[in-house]
């Protein structure tokens, strides 16, 4: 009999449950409708969480960590700092885009829970996120300034949280709009006004 790869089956069954939360919202899916999604049985998901709730902070959980790699990635990709920020926007607007299911379960959780006051680990891991984009964007913005790439606009710290504040008010009016206006075209705005704010432009030889 064939072995089966619980750490494998355990993602499937959050990618079902992505599917499922983004449909139907927290408080309409059942664990049923999850293990339907994933063609399992229903007490075969029991197996791997507890309950709904369980099995929703262990999603909001796999999407943080995925995106956080995403955007690693892509940094990591190249070794100019004017690219590595540019890079940086494009994928956090790029999962918004792409992922939209993925940011809907994400808004869900604020909502659901960070409103209610309740108390759950993965706040502190929301939290650790955050921390680790904002450095990565500070890194970035010290290695620009250091290179002579990026004016000295502001502290490094405040400049990685409006960069981090901005694409996330722009993604969440997308979301709450109903989409009604284009996401991908409002980050390319905001990122060549942002690169017009803080890119110092080489001096020409002729001038």
């Amino acid at each position: 009999m064939r072995k089966v790869d619980r750490t494998k089956k355990r993602i499937k069954i959050l990618e079902g449950a992505l599917l499922v939360f983004a449909e139907k919202g927290y408080h309409n899916t059942k664990m049923a409708d999850v293990a339907n999604k994933v063609g399992i049985g229903k007490a075969t998901i029991y197996e791997y969480f507890r309950n709904k709730k369980e099995l929703f902070f262990s999603l909001a959980e796999l999407l943080e960590k995925r995106f956080l790699e995403h955007i690693e990635n892509m940094v990591n990709s190249t070794d100019d700092a004017v690219t590595k920020l540019k890079c940086v926007i494009n994928s956090l607007v790029e999962i918004g885009v792409k992922w939209e299911d993925a940011l809907r379960v994400l808004f869900m959780f604020w909502t659901e829970h960070v409103r209610k006051g309740e108390v759950y680990p993965l706040e502190s891991r929301l939290r650790e996120f955050y921390c680790r984009l904002m450095k990565l964007i500070e890194s970035i913005y010290r290695e620009g300034v250091k290179s002579n790439k990026f004016k000295s606009t502001l502290p490094p710290e405040e400049f990685a949280r409006s960069v981090v504040a901005a694409i996330d008010g722009l993604a969440f009016q997308w979301i709450l709009s109903g989409k009604n206006f284009d996401l991908t075209d409002m980050g390319k705005k905001y990122l060549e006004f942002l690169m017009s704010s803080i890119v110092i432009e080489p001096v020409s030889e002729d001038g």
